[in-house]
């Protein structure tokens, strides 16, 4: 026996509960057609479910809409970069706030109730997180960062219930996500200098031969200027005879003569240096 399977097929909502008109055509031989009237309620009718869209995930984790917490890893760390087992984290996850990051730290470790995000030599840890006991003894803990911390560790020294801190060495928080890219600024190109003419070096100017004056200057200029040494050199000597005899007249026979006769006693030495026997003295 054939299963009867009906007919399926579109009509507007308008057209609902109101009279229409059909043609229906004979499954018989004749296959004739004839009018009728439908009526079709809208109690019978099923309505066509046009599907939701689906929200497209983001790249990091957290960044969504509707601030819903989003699993993330956020190991704690020590300076070589493996995970620091005295406080694993069992479960993380982030809320995206725009400039901020809501982080939830899960640890099963039940040595250490309060975190600082700082350094170990900071005197002051405040403000420090206290975390917040578990059902299976171990803690929690929310906290926010700066959203330009994602992708970086951040120093974290861990809180003991008796007041005293984890100072044995420095640990480390990996806040979750990308670190955004610094933009380098373009250099703005520079003109290229126009090099300068080399300036062309003058000449350097030939000194003129002064000419001396007229009379003895003049003659004796004229006598090394035509190669005559020899008339240039007896000039010289008539020149130094001629100031010794000046010499002699003037000084020499007034002054040393006088002086010997008076102690009666001959000089000796040259007639600019005479030396009187017996005072020593020298006179000139």
């Amino acid at each position: 026996m054939q299963k009867k399977t009906g007919y399926r097929f579109e009509i507007p909502v308008e057209e609902l509960d109101k009279q229409m008109d059909v043609a229906v055509r004979s499954a018989k031989e004749k296959k004739t057609w004839a009018d009728k009237t439908v009526t079709i309620h809208s109690t019978d009718a099923i309505p066509t479910v046009t599907p939701e869209p689906t929200e497209t995930p983001s790249e990091n984790p957290g960044e969504d809409s509707s601030n819903k917490p989003a699993s993330v890893e956020a190991p704690v760390t020590k300076e070589d970069g493996s995970v620091f087992k005295m406080f694993v984290i069992s479960e993380a996850t982030m809320i995206n706030k725009g400039d901020k990051l809501v982080l939830t730290l899960k640890t099963n470790n039940v040595s250490f109730d309060k975190l600082y995000l700082g350094k170990n030599d900071d005197l002051a840890k405040t403000p420090a997180i206290q975390g917040m006991q578990e059902a299976n003894g171990g803690y929690s803990f929310t906290f926010e960062v700066d959203a330009d911390k994602a992708g970086t560790t951040v120093p974290i020294v861990l809180g003991k219930k008796d007041g005293t801190w984890y100072t044995k060495q420095q640990l480390y928080l990996a806040v979750p996500g990308s670190k955004t890219p610094e933009v380098t600024p373009i250099p703005e190109p520079t003109e290229t200098p126009v090099p300068t003419a080399t300036p062309t070096p003058s000449e350097t100017p030939v000194p003129t031969a002064t000419q001396p004056g007229t009379g003895e200057s003049r003659k004796r200029y004229l006598q090394r200027n035509r190669g005559d040494r020899r008339s240039y050199v007896q000039s010289s000597r008539r020149r130094a005879d001629r100031k010794r005899r000046r010499h002699e007249s003037t000084h020499h026979v007034k002054w040393c003569c006088l002086r010997l006769s008076v102690h009666g006693n001959t000089g000796r030495g040259s007639c600019r240096r005479q030396e009187c026997m017996d005072c020593r003295r020298r006179h000139r």
